[in-house]
Order: structure tokens, then C-alpha cells, then sequence
């Protein structure tokens, strides 16, 4: 069909990472009202429970919350940015000279390994203080710099959003955050986000995206100089991909420090909870949903 997704060319957006502190055992059964939406899983001797595409599918918008609520009752969760957006803070870090391992521990090992390798690592107790040492350092010469990255904000009409829904540092190449068979999306740290219809030559990549704003059968891009471009929407894919459930967001200036506030404050938060009940930290990319979603969403 004309409007499917060809997976072999898509670049899907790099999903969050999390910092993780398990205080308790999953329990051996969901719920009654959550089992029909939750698998049990094992894997390297570690059981989770993780939801089903049928919860989007089939069941109330009340089950991702129910779910949420009831795995606070085994571990507590911190998101943080995405794992591409964590390497090019690392390799940033390492450029300032920002991490320095002054106490001996293995904070900024850590955090180099995580970032540009394992999936999955576990932080322990004795190395928690130096992890979260590693971080506020690289902050402080984040600040210091003073540089201006990019953030998209949800403009969706009676959607409240709190906070910004992906952010990109100035800092380091082009990278392409998102594409199908017919758009590309990519960010230039001068220019900020650009968009290109493969095999249109009607279509100039725009400079600067200011706005998206998905209406009626097409979707209208607006750039900074205030140039618009109108696509049909199964040739659009990836501006859905970047905030999904959105009709309408922006690409505003924001300081630096703010790309990368949600890591600086989770890897704090979880390494003085973790430490106070003598627990370790899990740093991770798997998201407790069973299946990739970007794959079904259309626009």
C-alpha cells in the first residue's frame, strides 16, 4: 500500500533513557484490571512486567497511568534525554574537560560506558557519590559555556505539555533524528532542524523549521524567515514521530544547560535516593512497553 511504512529506510527518533532504583520485588501477578495489557519477562535472571501494545490498542486511556502507578510499588524511575542526545553530551564533557575523576571513583567511567555502549548498566552504591559528582561538574561547564541549543514545545490547542518535548545541543555534527522513504529530518547545530522530501525537487530543505502544524489532509512547515511548505500527511511520518499525538509544535532558542537539565536533575535525584537506601541505580534504554509504537503511527 502506498502509505506504508517501509521500515528497511526509516531512522526512528532515539528513545529515552532511565535511571532506575529497585526497592522491591515485581509481584508474581498483574492486577485483574491490568492483566489482559501485561507480559511477565525474564531475562539475565531479572523479572519485569512490561505493557502490551493492546493497551493502546484496546484498552481505557486510564491503563498507562494505572500501569505507572503500579510499578512505583516495586521501583522508582527517572527519565532522562536521549541516548543519542547522551553521547553528544559525553563527547561534549570530554572536549571541556568537564568529568574530572578527582575522589578515585568510577563516576565518569560510567557514564562514558553507558552513553556510548551497554544498554543496560548498574551503578553501585559506593559508586553513586562519584557518578553524581561527575554530573553536576559537567553542568557547572555547561553553564559556564553560555551556548544556545534548540527545544520543540507542544503549541497542541487544549493539551497541556510541561516542559519541552526534545532538545538538541549546538554542540557537534549533523545528525539525522528521523526519516522514512520520503522525509528526512535533520539537525544542523547552526541552523537548528531541516527538512527534506526526498525526490522532490519542488521542495528546498528549509533552513530552520520553526513550526509544524498537522491540518486538515496536509502539513504545514513554517520556517524563520516565515517561507511555508505543505506535504500530505503519509508523506510526513517523521514530524509525527518527534511528538507524537501533536498538531501543532515549535522549535524555540533555549540555553544549552536546559537540553540536558532533565539528566543533570534525575541522575542527582536517583543516585541520593538509591544511596540512602544502600540500593543500586540500573541506567538503561528498555522501556517498559513491549512494542515499538513509532512503527504503527501514522499521521
Amino acid at each position: 500500500m502506498e502509505n506504508e511504512l517501509d521500515i528497511d529506510r526509516a531512522v526512528l527518533p532515539s528513545g529515552s533513557a532511565y535511571a532506575v532504583v529497585r526497592h522491591a520485588a515485581p509481584p508474581v501477578s498483574a492486577p485483574t484490571s491490568l492483566a489482559p495489557f501485561t507480559v511477565r519477562v525474564d531475562e539475565d535472571g531479572v523479572s519485569d512486567w512490561l505493557l502490551t501494545e493492546d493497551a493502546v490498542a484496546f484498552g481505557d486511556s486510564s491503563v498507562v497511568q494505572e500501569f505507572a502507578e503500579w510499578r512505583g510499588d516495586w521501583e522508582r524511575s527517572w527519565m532522562l534525554e536521549p541516548r543519542s542526545s547522551l553521547r553528544r553530551l559525553v563527547r561534549l564533557a570530554i572536549e571541556l574537560d568537564a568529568a574530572p575523576d578527582t575522589d578515585g571513583s568510577d563516576g565518569e567511567q560510567i557514564l562514558r560506558k553507558w552513553a556510548v555502549g551497554s544498554q543496560h548498566m548498574v551503578v553501585p552504591p559506593e559508586s553513586q557519590k562519584g557518578l553524581a559528582e561527575v554530573a553536576a561538574a559537567v553542568a557547572a561547564k555547561i553553564r559556564a559555556r553560555g551556548a544556545t541549543g534548540f527545544g520543540i514545545v507542544d503549541d497542541t490547542p487544549h493539551r497541556e505539555w510541561i516542559g519541552l518535548a526534545h532538545t538538541w545541543s549546538p554542540y557537534g555534527e549533523a545528525e539525522v533524528i528521523a526519516a522514512d522513504e520520503h522525509l528526512e529530518l535533520r539537525f544542523e547545530p547552526v541552523h537548528g532542524l531541516v527538512a527534506t522530501m526526498h525526490g522532490d525537487p519542488d521542495m528546498n530543505p528549509m533552513s530552520t523549521v520553526a513550526q509544524v502544524e498537522f491540518d486538515g489532509s496536509q502539513v504545514l512547515l513554517t520556517a524563520a524567515d516565515g517561507r511555508q511548505e505543505g506535504i500530505h500527511h503519509h508523506q510526513a511520518r517523521p514530524l509525527a514521530w518527534l511528538v507524537p499525538g501533536s498538531t501543532r509544535w515549535r522549535v524555540h532558542p533555549i540555553p544549552e544547560i536546559v537540553v540536558w537539565s532533565r539528566t543533570f536533575a534525575g541522575v542527582e535525584e536517583c543516585c541520593t535516593y538509591a544511596s540512602a537506601l544502600n540500593l543500586p541505580v540500573q541506567l538503561t534504554t528498555r522501556q517498559p512497553i513491549s512494542t515499538e509504537l513509532y512503527a504503527n503511527l501514522d499521521t
